[in-house]
């Protein structure tokens, strides 16, 4: 008797991991650490094409997009989904060619896109079918990458996995997947009710699309929802800066002018959040210069060096109290987060696992803890893939700032989807940033440099710990 394929299992490990990292891709509560940092293959190669049209304008450099393609090209080679043999060939060799606007490499990219993209989902589906299945945090990305890009919300796929689904083998799960964006796009109808409106019957009588009062009350009563309320007036706090009274640093601008986003509107949330990390950690000696795009490789290996800590601390505290187990006792006498983590990492690497908490979140938990045990066994090599995806990311935050600013558009293809995979590094980058200047006075190009460091030498002798890849 054969053995079922796990992507064919419901109750198998693999399974449960993909349907447990959907949920936590899908949530806006999800902390940075275990969010989507990136975003689909197809939205990847939409914006490379669209990339050909910047760089005719000036908006984006040729070297930018050249490092984009190189990059593209070694990303989708991790991606089983993306296409046949035939086709993968004909792609990689499009990436090897520049994309400008009038060259034929850029016409069969577009080619490309539009016959690779319908079916991706059914092929991931098939996927997981195989007995040599994907890695289940690889497949749960690129599923939950490619609903959201193309134009699914969290909410609404919260609802939909939650809607039954939730103990499908991954297979099964992954089709139901590729049903949903099968179906054509739902129309809806709005109504923006008017409590006063003058000389309403001569301003907007004659108009096709009014609705009387009676039948606005009448469609508002269908909807089960309450009538409109007044809007009176209200007060706006506003916190007021005294510049004599209190010297302020760098840091202390660049996180205000990256504020815009947490609920900024689309184009000042980019520029914002992209000049804050550039202005504190560039500088004018760097040999990227012209394009200051060295930021987003400093700001990804700040967010990875904070990745272990971050979800080791998680997991410190989630775990249960089991009878004869000391490792809570040892929990509760650490006298900081970091003696925590350093512990947790410790018992992973002897026990392979950790008792945890039963609740809502123990999927959530256990596919951690499936992460942090691939990094303790081979640190140097996770910690690069990690930092890879990172600045992949920022590094598209970095363009889409330039078609802001220098283009003057809000309609970039990949504008919406960088903001949202963006948003919490440029955060976690931040964080490291201020923690440091004010514990220990360390400037953010000093902090960066010591992260690269880290990086390279996380698995030397002279080295640091995973927990204290930066202080």
């Amino acid at each position: 008797m054969h053995a079922i394929p796990p992507g064919r299992d419901p109750q198998s490990p693999y399974s449960r991991h993909i349907t447990t990292r959907l949920l936590d891709f899908t949530s806006a509560a999800t902390p940075w650490p275990r969010r989507l940092w990136d975003v689909s293959s197809f939205l990847a190669l939409e914006e490379l094409y669209e990339a050909g049209t910047w760089v005719e304008r000036k908006v984006l450099s040729q070297s930018a997009v050249d490092w984009q393609r190189h990059a593209m090209e070694r990303a989708l080679g991790d991606d089983p989904a993306l296409g046949t043999s035939a086709y993968r060939r004909e792609l990689q060799a499009v990436l090897r060619t520049t994309l400008t606007l009038a060259g034929d490499g850029r016409r069969k990219l577009r080619h490309l896109i539009d016959i690779g993209r319908p079916g991706y989902l059914n092929r991931w589906s098939a996927c997981v079918a195989e007995p040599d299945a994907p890695r289940p945090e690889r497949v749960a990305r690129a599923v939950a990458a490619h609903l959201l890009d193309s134009g699914h919300s969290l909410t609404g796929l919260q609802r939909w996995l939650r809607d039954g689904r939730l103990n499908l083998a991954a297979t099964d799960l992954i089709a139901e997947a590729a049903k949903l964006l099968a179906r054509p796009p739902r129309r809806w109808e709005v109504v923006v009710p008017f409590q006063s409106l003058g000389r309403h019957e001569e301003l907007a009588g004659t108009l096709s699309n009014w609705v009387a009062a009676d039948q606005v009350k009448a469609l508002m009563c269908g909807a089960e929802d309450e009538p409109p309320r007044t809007v009176v007036g209200g007060l706006r706090g506003q916190e007021v800066q005294r510049f004599g009274d209190q010297t302020r640093s760098t840091v202390d601008e660049a996180l205000e002018i990256a504020s815009a986003l947490n609920q900024g509107p689309l184009a000042p949330a980019i520029a914002g959040g992209w000049a804050a990390l550039e202005s504190l950690l560039t500088e004018a000696r760097d040999p990227d210069e012209r394009e200051k795009v060295v930021a987003a490789s400093r700001a990804a290996a700040l967010v990875a060096c904070s990745w272990p800590r971050a979800e080791l601390t998680a997991l410190s505290y989630r775990v249960r109290e089991v009878p004869g187990d000391p490792l809570p006792g040892k929990l509760a006498a650490c006298a900081s987060n970091r003696e925590r983590a350093a512990l947790i990492a410790d018992e992973l690497k002897r026990q392979g696992g950790l008792p945890l908490v039963r609740s809502w979140r123990t999927g959530s938990d256990a596919a951690a803890i499936n992460r942090m045990r691939e990094l303790l066994a081979d640190p140097r090599h996770v910690l690069e893939r990690v930092r890879g995806y990172l600045e992949m990311s920022l590094r598209r935050l970095y363009r889409c700032r330039n078609i802001v600013l220098h283009g003057g558009s809000t309609g970039g293809v990949a504008l919406p989807a960088a903001l949202r995979t963006t948003a919490p590094l440029v955060g976690a980058a931040l964080d490291r940033i201020a923690h440091a200047h004010l514990v220990t006075g360390t400037p953010p190009l000093a902090l960066a440099s010591r992260a690269e460091t880290a990086l390279r030498m996380v698995d030397d002798d002279l080295g640091p710990g995973l927990c204290d890849l930066i202080d």
